[in-house]
């Protein structure tokens, strides 16, 4: 087997890049609505259809899949305030 066919495309390379970049300010974020809105981990996973694990992890400071990471800001963007 060939190691060079199991390579990340680029893209996807470059959408981890851009959502570690990201996530420093989106996890700011997100904990400032889930202050102003006394939510937990499991409130936003419920309202933003995402995993309870993954929210807390990325609270924690570790990664988030990228689209995972996008569908998060997208909620944050469009909860009702």
């Amino acid at each position: 087997m060939d190691p060079h066919n199991l390579k990340r495309p680029p893209a996807m390379g470059e959408m981890k890049r851009v959502a570690e970049a990201q996530a420093l300010t989106l996890r700011a974020e997100l904990r400032a609505a889930m202050q102003v809105d006394h939510l937990n981990a499991e409130d936003v996973a419920r309202q933003a259809r995402l995993e309870p694990a993954a929210i807390q992890a990325f609270l924690d400071g570790n990664a988030l899949n990228p689209r995972w990471q996008a569908k998060l800001e997208h909620w944050l963007t469009t909860r009702p305030s």
